[in-house]
Parts: structure tokens; C-alpha cells; sequence
């Protein structure tokens, strides 16, 4: 059985601590949108899943670069997840 209230409570105060302590534009930033977009694809909240894997994508192009594996990771999610409607 997949918990995604407890899970999203999660998510989300895994991303307030990142943010508070990192601000916006970091590299741990990029993995909580990821995370957040990975669990709102999974509830099927696609408004929401677009939005955090948009913002993983823009953050991690900005701070990592295009040719890093994380960047490239969010990129191949985010398609995963649209092509599996």
C-alpha cells in the first residue's frame, strides 16, 4: 500500500530544509523538485509533477551543466513519466 500523504509531508519538508539552508539555486534543491516530481507523476498529479521537474531541470542545467548525469537523469525521468500517459 503506497502512502503518498505521508510521503509528500515528506518530500516537502525535505525540500523546506534544502531550501532554508541552501536557498534556491542548488544542487540539493534540484533533487527534492526531482523527488516531488517523481511522487506527484506517481499520484498522477501531472500539473504538479511538471512544475517540480521543470524547476530540477532548471536548476540542475544552471548549477551542474548540461553534460552532468543528474541534469540528464531529471531530463529522462520527466519524458519517462510523459510518455507513460
Amino acid at each position: 500500500l503506497k502512502n503518498y500523504s505521508s510521503a509528500e509531508k515528506l518530500y516537502q519538508k525535505g525540500y523546506e530544509i534544502y531550501y532554508d539552508k541552501f536557498g534556491s539555486n542548488h544542487q540539493k534543491i534540484s533533487y527534492a523538485h526531482s523527488w516531488l516530481g517523481a511522487l506527484y507523476g506517481e499520484m498522477g498529479r501531472m500539473d504538479k509533477a511538471k512544475y517540480h521537474y521543470e524547476q530540477a531541470i532548471s536548476i540542475s542545467e544552471k548549477v551542474l551543466g548540461d553534460d552532468h548525469h543528474l541534469h540528464k537523469k531529471y531530463l529522462e525521468d520527466w519524458a519517462k513519466l510523459q510518455n507513460n500517459l
